[in-house]
């Protein structure tokens, strides 16, 4: 049987996960099925069971904020049933707060879950920057909860990307995550 594996991108709100996220995807062949039982989930390959690939979170479309951070607040524990099942995915990708917490990841690989937990981390000004061009006004008690929450969980992580990813750097960010999330290079065909 194939050990499972998880790759989770966290962050301050803007910092650019779902972006590379983005770009994981498109370097697997894109977003495929879209599921919305037991909670929502893309394909993006395999059909053997235990083999599948999969994107935790809603995709596509104009999203501002994509991924988990548009599933229910209290999917956690549908999750980690779901991933530990036996007919439960291989290759899981996800990023976003709603998930990222240290008892998430801790539980995974306690369970034989091979995590890769990847810090996107941005400077302030940056992080503003990215806001304001956004148009987003979040609350600043919210942005410094959030904030707090990512630079601890960064502490832990297997890998920090610091600064913004565009153009080549982004899309060999995303080739380098998505072998680290199969074990071998994805052939996009």
């Amino acid at each position: 049987m194939t050990t499972k594996r998880l790759l989770y991108l966290t962050g301050p709100p803007g910092s650019g996960k779902s972006t590379l996220m983005a770009a994981v995807i498109e370097t697997l062949g894109g977003v495929g099925k879209q599921e919305t039982k037991p909670f929502a989930h893309c394909h993006l390959g395999g059909s053997t069971p235990g083999e599948e690939l999969i994107v935790l979170g809603k995709y596509g479309g104009d999203e501002m904020f994509p991924g988990t951070d548009r599933l229910s607040m209290s999917v956690q524990p549908k999750v980690i049933e779901f991933l530990l099942g036996d007919d439960g995915p291989a290759y899981v990708a996800g990023e976003g707060d709603r998930l990222a917490s240290a008892l998430f990841f801790d539980r995974l690989s306690f369970e034989g879950v091979e995590v890769f937990h990847i810090a996107v981390m941005l400077d302030e000004a940056t992080l503003a920057r990215r806001r304001e061009a956004r148009g987003w006004e979040p609350n600043q008690a919210w942005l410094k909860g959030r904030h707090t929450k990512a630079s601890k969980l960064a502490v832990r992580c297997d890998l920090q990307v610091s600064g913004l990813l565009l153009g080549t750097e982004l899309q060999d960010m995303a080739l380098n995550l998505a072998e680290m999330m199969v074990g071998c290079t994805p052939n996009p065909d």
